[in-house]
């Protein structure tokens, strides 16, 4: 596997990441279990997806 293809799986699990981690966020926030980490989980993935990116 070379290193654009690494690059590429690694874009999709984090994209995976992401998804998850917004359904967790859209299911706390109801309950009213919402802490600021479960708000800055959704914002880990997409920084390193910017960051792969690029």
């Amino acid at each position: 596997m070379n290193g654009n293809n690494r690059f590429r799986q690694i874009h999709r699990w984090l994209s995976v990441a992401f998804t998850e981690a917004v359904i967790v966020n859209i299911i706390a926030v109801p309950r009213g279990k919402s802490t600021d980490w479960v708000g800055l989980l959704a914002l880990l993935p997409p920084c390193l997806l910017m960051l792969i990116g690029l």
